[in-house]
């Protein structure tokens, strides 16, 4: 197999509206990619914006594999499901060491990839109605619902969004999942580097003296700052944002567009050991 290569590691973050599927020559199309499981799943949907949510982001997850790896069509992908219950490539493809997340919310669906990085993204649009300080006393820390009270109703909203998308994208990258309090996972946006977090040291597994491992966590907002957007990457050396390229997906027929999208903040690379 046939693959891009890059001196730099590889990182994308990739995106799509769901007004794509107004074209429907395109929603044909990539119905065409889904695998029969997949297209059961997708038909079980009762939600007409959950079953395009699930569609879009399978073929742009699809579209982007082939375009990394140039001898493989979109629907000849074959993924299983990991213990955790989230897609994979299947063993076949294993070689490639790639790895994809994905997320959705409201009109948007988000699918990060990367060659032999372990990562984790969550988007959600800041406008949801349960972003409200209920929900920051349930799940944030006493420092984070400190910082919010110093901010203006609107800010607040924001801050809940941002929060939240990243606390969730660094457990989907960590795989600490529900065994992680949400509380427990502290983020501060007064430090010098911008974002930085904190993790009680008993979820933390001991390292090799010669291992190092550094979390590298961005917040990028999108279309006009209506959606929070987060991404954790897990890697063995520091990664700068540079790396990380967002673009748009606009269609079968159009090159990917790279311009909506700001990173406004990330951690400096913290080392875990």
């Amino acid at each position: 197999m046939h693959m891009a290569t890059s001196l730099n590691p590889f990182v994308q973050l990739n995106y799509a509206s769901l007004d794509l599927l107004n074209d429907k020559s395109f929603s044909t199309q990539i119905l065409g990619w889904l695998s029969s499981e997949e297209h059961k799943r997708y038909k079980r949907f009762v939600s007409k914006q959950q079953a395009n949510q699930y569609l879009l982001a399978r073929a742009l997850l699809r579209s982007q594999l082939s375009k990394r790896v140039l001898d493989v069509l979109p629907h000849e992908w074959i993924f299983v499901i990991d213990d955790y219950g989230k897609p994979k490539l299947a063993d076949r493809f294993s070689h490639l060491n790639l790895h994809f997340n994905l997320s959705h919310s409201e009109e948007l669906v988000v699918v990060a990839l990367s060659e032999g990085l372990k990562l984790g993204v969550d988007v959600e649009y800041i406008h949801r109605p349960v972003f409200n300080m209920a929900l920051a006393k349930r799940y944030f820390s006493k420092t984070e619902l400190a910082d919010l009270i110093k901010l203006t109703e609107k800010q607040k909203i924001r801050r809940i969004a941002q929060l939240w998308t990243l606390k969730e994208s660094y457990l989907k990258a960590s795989g600490l999942g529900i065994r992680v309090p949400l509380a427990k996972l502290e983020f501060c946006f007064e430090r010098e580097c911008g974002l930085d977090f904190s993790l009680p040291s008993s979820l933390i597994q001991p390292l090799p003296a010669e291992d190092s491992r550094f979390i590298g966590l961005f917040n990028v907002f999108c279309f006009e700052s209506e959606y929070s957007l987060a991404l954790t990457i897990e890697t063995d050396k520091e990664i700068d944002a540079s790396v990380i390229k967002v673009n748009e997906w606009t269609g079968l027929n159009d090159q990917l567009a790279g311009l909506p999208c700001e990173l406004i903040r990330k951690t400096a690379s913290r080392k875990l050991n």
